[in-house]
């Protein structure tokens, strides 16, 4: 909860009591021990946009396409940049857009490279704030990246003949 939010979230301050204090903005960080920061939607047009690119997602548009169709619209990411496929992406992976927190998702030992866990290894706390999207809109999503993406296997297939025919000389 100390990075930075998503797109179309925000961090609020709580105070002990439960109590919202105010959105801390960007680099900004609770000052009394007794706090603590949640996420919470942030802006309607960006909840609005978080929703399309769901929708988009799930009618099988590619993540490239959706970045592309809202940078022809002209509508920022967060950091006033245009969007980029990685940006698309990660609104599209991150499982706080459905109410959840997630911890553990990665693990390191000392001067080794980093291990990623398998989703079953994850520590989740679902219903953690208000979702953006629905959790069952969140996982039909992820059941397309997970059964391989947004390529079927004939389309899959075909690219490899295409370049395998480009490479024969």
């Amino acid at each position: 909860m100390g990075g930075r939010a998503s797109y179309g979230l925000r961090r609020m301050l709580i105070d002990a009591d439960g109590t919202q204090v105010r959105t801390l903005r960007s680099g900004e960080h609770k000052s009394l021990t007794t706090q603590r920061t949640v996420l919470v939607p942030g802006p309607p047009n960006e909840q609005e946009v978080v929703r399309e690119i769901f929708q988009i997602a799930l009618a099988g548009k590619k993540s490239l396409a959706i970045a592309r169709s809202l940078n022809a619209r002209q509508i920022p990411y967060s950091s006033g940049n245009p969007w980029t496929l990685y940006n698309v992406l990660g609104v599209l992976h991150n499982p706080a857009y459905a109410g959840m927190n997630v911890w553990g998702t990665t693990s390191q030992r000392l001067s080794e490279s980093t291990i990623r866990k398998t989703p079953d290894q994850w520590v989740r706390c679902d219903n953690a704030f208000t979702p953006i999207i629905d959790p069952a809109t969140f996982g039909k999503v992820q059941d397309i990246f997970a059964s391989g993406g947004m390529y079927s296997d004939q389309q899959l297939l075909d690219a490899l003949r295409r370049l395998l025919k480009s490479e024969e000389v």
